[in-house]
C-alpha cells in the first residue's frame, strides 16, 4: 500500500485487477478475454458529484466489463496502464449501469463466470477511539451454500491491519479444486514480484546493475554456436549440458560457477542443428579424453544421456561418469513441456522480475539483446 501511494501513476485497485488477470491468462491458457462482473461500494461522490456525507451503508455497483487477456504477456506498467484505462472507461464508475439497463428496458439475465471486489482497507487503528470496531474473528460465509451462484466465481480482497486477504468463493461444478489452488498461488507471486516491480519504480534504478552489466558484456559469437569454453588453459576436461532456457540467463551463472573448479569446461548450447546430438558427440570423441564426465541438468540432463549413448554407439567410448541434475533419461510415454513463444515470454519475464529488473529500466542495447535471445531460443525449440 505504502509502495502503491508513493506512485500516483498506481491505484491498488488497478494493480490487483492486472496480477489476477495476468493469473487467470496463465493458468486457463486457451482464453483470449474474460468478462468480470466489477463489484464495487459506489461510494466514489466524486465520480458523480455526490454529497452522501450523511448517509451510511453501500450503493452496490455491479457492472461488467471485458478483458484482452493477450495484454498481460507485456511490461509491468503497460499492463497497470491497461487495466486503469479500462477502468477510467466506466461511465460514473459504473454508478449508472442498472439505469443503463432500465432505460433500454434490460435486464442482466447473463453473468460474468467471474465477480471480483476488493473491498478496501480496513485498519484497525483507526477505530481505536470509535463508536464501531472491526470484530476479531471470523463471521463465516456471507451467503448460505443453497444459493446458487449467479458468478461461477467470486474474489472479494480487502486488506485487515495491513495484511491482504484473498478470498475465493467457486461452484465446484465449474472450477476444479486443484486449478483454483493454482490460481490463487499464481496470484500470490504475482502480487510478490508487483511489489519488487514497484520498489524498482520507486527507486528509479539507473543501469548499474551487475546483471545489466553481464548481458552487456555477453557474447554469443564465439565462433562455435554450440560451445563456451570456461577456463581453456586448463587439461581435465568436464562437458556441460545446461536445461532449455534462455542462455543469457544461464551463462553468466555457469562462467561464474565453473570459472572456480579446476576444469576446463565445455558449455554446450541447444540450437536448430538436427544433428545436435551427433555433433557434440563428435566434439567429444576429438578430445581423446582418458575419463569423460557429463553434467546435465533438467532437458540438459536428456541432451546428456542422448550424447552418451551416440558417443559409446558410434566411437566406441565409454562415458565414466553421467551427472543428471533434476533429469533423467527420455522414455517413451513420457510427457514432456512443450516450448511456445508463451512460456518462452514467461520465463523472460520472470528473468527479470527475479533478477529485480523491469523493462522500463532497460536501455535499448540491453533490450535488443533479449529479443535476439528469445528469437533464438524459439528457433532452437522447434
Amino acid at each position: 500500500q505504502k509502495l502503491v501511494n508513493n506512485n500516483s501513476e498506481i491505484r491498488l485497485h488497478d494493480l490487483l485487477l492486472s496480477c489476477f488477470l495476468e493469473s487467470y491468462a496463465k493458468i486457463y491458457k486457451r482464453e483470449k478475454q474474460l468478462s468480470i462482473d466489477m463489484e464495487g461500494h459506489g461510494r466514489s461522490s466524486e465520480v458523480m458529484d455526490l454529497n452522501i456525507s450523511r448517509t451510511v451503508g453501500w450503493f452496490t455497483t455491479v457492472y461488467p466489463l471485458l478483458f484482452n487477456l493477450k495484454t498481460f504477456n507485456k511490461s509491468f506498467m503497460s499492463k497497470i496502464d491497461y487495466v486503469h484505462d479500462k477502468m477510467e472507461s466506466v461511465p460514473n464508475g459504473g454508478l449508472s449501469y442498472e439505469l443503463y439497463l432500465k432505460e433500454k428496458n434490460k435486464s442482466k439475465d447473463k453473468f460474468s463466470s467471474i465477480m471480483f471486489n476488493f473491498l478496501g482497507e480496513f485498519e484497525s487503528q483507526s477505530y481505536e477511539n470509535s463508536t464501531f470496531n472491526l470484530l476479531p474473528v471470523n463471521i463465516g460465509e456471507e451467503v448460505a451454500e443453497s444459493t446458487q451462484m449467479q458468478n461461477p466465481l467470486i474474489l472479494n480482497i480487502s486488506i485487515y491491519g495491513g495484511t491482504l486477504v484473498a478470498n475465493f468463493i467457486y461452484d465446484r461444478k465449474i472450477f476444479s479444486n486443484w486449478k483454483l489452488k493454482r490460481l490463487a498461488n499464481t496470484f500470490k507471486n504475482k502480487l510478490v514480484d508487483s511489489i519488487k516491480q514497484l520498489e524498482l519504480l520507486s527507486s528509479n534504478p539507473k543501469n548499474d546493475n551487475s546483471l545489466i552489466n553481464q548481458i552487456l558484456s555477453y557474447n554469443s559469437s564465439n565462433g562455435n554456436e554450440y560451445v563456451d569454453i570456461i577456463n581453456d588453459t586448463l587439461n581435465d576436461n568436464i562437458y556441460v549440458f545446461p536445461p532449455a532456457m534462455l542462455k543469457v540467463a544461464y551463462l553468466p551463472i555457469y562462467k561464474s560457477l565453473f570459472t572456480e573448479l579446476a576444469y576446463k569446461a565445455h558449455i554446450f548450447h541447444l540450437n536448430s542443428d538436427n544433428q545436435l546430438i551427433e555433433n557434440i558427440a563428435e566434439y567429444i570423441a576429438n578430445n581423446n579424453d582418458t575419463s569423460i564426465i557429463l553434467i546435465g541438468y533438467s532437458g540438459g540432463a536428456n541432451i546428456a544421456y542422448e550424447v552418451s549413448v551416440c558417443l559409446e554407439n558410434k566411437y566406441n567410448k565409454t562415458v565414466d561418469k553421467i551427472i543428471m541434475l533434476d533429469g533423467s533419461k527420455w522414455e517413451d510415454g513420457l510427457e514432456f513441456t512443450t516450448v511456445t513463444e508463451e512460456n518462452i515470454d514467461d520465463m523472460l519475464e520472470d528473468f527479470l522480475v527475479q533478477s529485480n529488473l523491469s523493462r522500463e529500466s532497460l536501455d535499448e542495447n540491453v533490450l535488443n539483446i533479449l529479443n535476439s535471445e528469445r528469437s533464438n531460443f524459439l528457433a532452437e525449440a522447434k
